[in-house]
């Protein structure tokens, strides 16, 4: 019924850009990238005092360099699963960067 009453008033062009529901998000694609490009790189070589990157680690880095204002560990997460990152296996690589 919603749907013909707004037809009926707007056209069609008001089906087809209808507002969508939910949540907007809250960093773009560009943010993203720049989180995965950081987690990528060896702490140590940034000059951090730690060997591997932990969520909390990637979020205290990130509010700390102003990348992002303020960020959940669990967003840091959901970036990095949606990238296929996987920080175990990155320690891998970076332990052997350090021997």
């Amino acid at each position: 019924r919603k749907w013909i009453h707004r037809f009926n008033r707007w056209g069609p062009s008001s089906i087809i850009e209808s507002p969508k529901a939910g949540k907007k998000k809250k960093f773009d694609i560009h943010v993203k990238k720049k989180i995965i490009e950081i987690v990528k790189k060896s702490p140590r070589k940034m000059g951090l005092l730690f060997s591997y990157w932990t969520l909390y680690g990637i979020k205290n880095y990130l509010e700390k360099n102003k990348i992002v204002p303020k960020i959940s560990h669990e967003t840091i997460r959901r970036i990095l699963r949606e990238a296929n990152i996987n920080l175990k296996k990155l320690r891998k690589v970076f332990s052997a960067e350090i021997e």
